[in-house]
Order: C-alpha cells, then structure tokens, then sequence
C-alpha cells in the first residue's frame, strides 16, 4: 500500500498492512477518537518522507493540515487512534509526525530495533511504546506535551541523540 504524498487518509478502525507499504512526503492520515483506529504494518517499509515534506498522523478534529474531514469539531481534544503499530524489527521510520495519538508508534515484535530520525510527537499519550527488550534508537525529536515519551518494560534500551522533550509528564 502506498500512503500518496498530499492525500488525506480516514482511520476508522484497524487497518492491516502487509509488505511493502510506502509512506510519501506530504500524505496526511487522521485517526477517529477510539483506541480500535490504528494502521498495523507487517513488512517493509518505506519512507519517502523528507525534511520539508513529512507525513502526518493525526486527530479527525486537526483542521490545520491535510482536508478537514466531515463531522470535524477543528479543534481536538483528548487522543485520537493508536497510530502506527510496527509487527517486525529493523525498520527506519523518518520525518514523521504524530499529533493527539494515543500511542503514536507501538512494537509489536520482541528483541528487534526500531530506528526513528526527525520524528515529531506532539500531544500525545504515549510517543513510543514497547512492552518488550527492544533497542529504539532516536535521533533528532521533538516531545512536546506528551504523557509518556517511552512506555515498555526495564529491558528496553534506549540510544538517543538531540532529543527535544518539553512540558512532558513522564519520560519513562
């Protein structure tokens, strides 16, 4: 499946993709306010993403990108949707950002790694989490107003580098 760079996208529900999914810069993807809305990919992933055009996960009430979508309020509250659920290791996920997730990125896999670069999370519950001994590394993101940045276990490791967390409850 291919995420097409300046076409907003609806997630109602859980969707399931499988090997390979591309995510274009420019492409909008706005979650429904329920724990059920979530994109599950298993498989390759690809990010055509960049500095000046990254894709963005957010709240069906966030009018201020992509098209407004019918029965927006254009003012969210609250968390929206589970975000992007990652079912195996060794993936890169780049210039992504994620506004009023519930849980924005989310392991599925065990003793993996995941590695994000220029990544933005803003308003969101949990930023990243894993219950299980995986190694995220994190280079270069903003957490900003955020409940957790890192939601796991103790046997998680974290390897980061020019981290910006503001007004933010918890790290771990």
């Amino acid at each position: 499946f291919t995420f097409q760079g300046d076409v907003s996208y609806y997630c109602s529900g859980t969707v399931n993709l499988s090997s390979p999914t591309t995510i274009e810069g420019g492409t909008v993807v706005k979650f429904t306010n329920t724990s059920s809305a979530k994109i599950i990919i298993t498989g390759a992933i690809d990010c055509q993403t960049g500095p000046y055009r990254p894709a963005v996960f957010t709240s069906k009430d966030d009018n201020t990108v992509g098209q407004a979508i019918g029965g927006s309020t254009g003012f969210p509250t609250n968390y929206y949707g589970n975000g992007l659920q990652i079912n195996t290791t060794d993936k890169t996920l780049h210039d992504l950002r994620f506004s009023y997730a519930g849980r924005a990125v989310s392991l599925l896999f065990d003793y993996g790694q995941i590695n994000l670069a220029h990544m933005q999370f803003v308003h969101c519950q949990y930023a990243i989490d894993s219950d299980d001994a995986n190694t995220i590394v994190v280079d270069n993101a903003l957490f900003y107003s955020v409940t957790n940045v890192l939601k796991g276990s103790t046997r998680l490791l974290l390897e980061g580098q020019h981290l910006t967390v503001d007004q933010c409850d918890k790290f771990f």
